[in-house]
């Protein structure tokens, strides 16, 4: 039908959000995508994302109006290395082939650091797609991560781009609604939106992308007051840094009427005032592994140790053993508990509980983030479920551990515990542990994987958090990593 005869409006709806890591080792499978939160046409509900998720909060604002929505294709995926080729085709061909050529306008929820090796800017290769299909016209709003590394290709593509604006990750619902409600208005020729970038030349360790302090609050907060003056929406990319990608670095996103507003000054007054205060992320207020490891056993309540070289909530794999060696050759006393990444470990040990079993812990070679261990290990429980999350980022998400095994090792001062794992999952509340009724509050010290993020997770349980200096694919030393497509001049690569 053509859109002019339509009583109500035509969108589709879909989404599309992994973070990778082009550092981490291995790859991201269609299998280990449809384990997770996937949904094809009419499978997909408002809570196939989370009940907290950006599409549950653009699911509500376009159901309250007369509008007839076409569900495309949804996948979540737990952050993770480098997706498979044939895995984001999939989900393109997918979500581009159930967009119908007359809609009225598309909303997508997507992260924006999406990665394959073969293609490095999967997201603009399917907005690309789309605004093929569709023409010029039709409006495509899509909602985003803060931390998305926003291309050429994308803002060529849409229309509307709106981003989170707190970390650790509280507003997704809300950023959800209003890409919906902005596309709504332009829908309906209430609005004409359109968005402009401006890009600035830094990429900085994520350990003070934390709203909670300043510089990164104020910055968010200036946001807000840009919204107040009259934009539709401003966001602030301050980018996944783990990505070789050209033209990686921060971003500020305005979108706004240019007849009505100055959306140009807004984003470059955010750009600015950001350059201003690049210094101040550059800080280190993180330890080495030892340090954290004795402020842990200092006294007996629970700390979090926040392993931030393998955060697999920045797209790492999840198999460092760093926190484990330090374990192995501390002295100190202390009740602890680690998660790890290693399907070899699983299949020797899973069906042979019982019984001490020595095993290596970890593949890599001497002197790397995930050196092999040895260790004395005694499985004390098993299981195959998912794992549903409790972060308010994430809530009622799931992720797939794959099998998974409870353990002890065996040490002689400390009670060290472990849960190892098939695949890799975000360790940014107690879900992974809680899988085999662990309760958290038993322990010194637990380990998440994460910079910022964990702290929402875990502070149903405590706020002594320590920000351990580990080495991996997500590590704060950004100098260390090979950055061969970056462009120039970045600071602090660079300037």
């Amino acid at each position: 039908m053509d859109r002019m005869a339509r009583n109500t409006p035509l969108i589709a709806i879909g989404g599309f959000s992994i973070e990778c890591n082009s550092f981490a080792p291995n790859s991201t499978s269609l299998e280990q995508l449809r384990s997770e939160n996937f949904s094809i046409g009419e499978t997909i509900s408002r809570d196939s994302a989370g009940t907290t998720s950006e599409f549950a909060g653009a699911w509500d604002v376009l159901n309250a109006f007369p509008v007839t929505l076409v569900p495309t294709a949804l996948v979540a995926a737990t952050p993770a290395p480098p997706l498979a080729l044939d895995a984001f085709q999939f989900v393109k061909n997918e979500i581009v082939s159930r967009t119908p050529e007359d809609v009225d306008g598309i909303y997508l929820m997507l992260h924006g650091s999406a990665y394959c090796r073969e293609e490095i800017d999967p997201e603009g290769a399917l907005l690309k797609a789309l605004r093929k299909k569709v023409g010029p016209r039709p409006f495509i709003s899509i909602s985003m991560d803060l931390h998305a590394h926003f291309t050429q290709e994308m803002h060529d593509a849409v229309d509307i781009a709106v981003a989170y604006r707190s970390c650790p990750h509280i507003d997704l619902y809300e950023t959800g609604s209003q890409a919906a409600r902005i596309l709504h208005q332009a829908v309906i020729g209430e609005i004409n939106p359109v968005t402009y970038v401006e890009r600035i030349p830094m990429v900085v360790p994520p350990a003070k992308h934390d709203n909670d302090f300043k510089p990164y609050g104020s910055l968010m907060n200036l946001c807000k007051e840009i919204e107040k003056d009259g934009a539709l929406a401003a966001s602030l990319l301050t980018v996944q840094p783990w990505l070789n990608v050209p033209d990686l670095g921060w971003k500020s996103l305005v979108v706004y009427e240019p007849e009505k507003f100055n959306g140009v000054a807004a984003a470059k007054k955010l750009a600015e005032e950001s350059w201003n205060v690049r210094e101040l992320f550059m800080e280190d207020t993180t330890l080495p592994v030892s340090d954290a490891i004795a402020v842990a056993a200092q006294d007996s309540t629970l700390k979090v140790f926040a392993d931030i070289g393998d955060a697999t909530n920045g797209g790492s794999y999840g198999d460092s053993t760093e926190l484990l060696r330090g374990l192995l050759e501390s002295n100190h006393e202390l009740r602890a508990i680690f998660t790890i990444t290693d399907p070899a470990a699983v299949a020797k040990l899973w069906g042979k509980g019982g019984g001490a079993t020595k095993i290596t812990l970890g593949t890599g070679s001497k002197f790397e983030y995930n050196e092999s261990a040895d260790c004395e290990i005694r499985v004390l429980a098993e299981c195959e479920r998912k794992v549903i999350y409790t972060h308010p980022a994430a809530k009622n998400v799931t992720g797939s551990p794959g099998k998974s095994l409870f353990v002890v090792i065996s040490h002689p001062v400390s009670q060290i515990f472990a849960v190892i794992h098939e695949n890799p999952v975000r360790v940014i509340d107690g879900s992974l542990y809680e899988l085999h009724g662990v309760n958290i509050l038993d322990y010194t010290l637990v380990q998440a994987k994460s910079h910022v993020s964990f702290k929402a997770g875990f502070a149903p349980f405590t706020e002594n958090f320590i920000l351990a200096n580990t080495r991996g694919p997500t590590t704060a030393d950004l100098l260390s990593l090979d950055f061969s497509l970056r462009t120039i001049p970045t600071y602090p690569f660079d300037l």
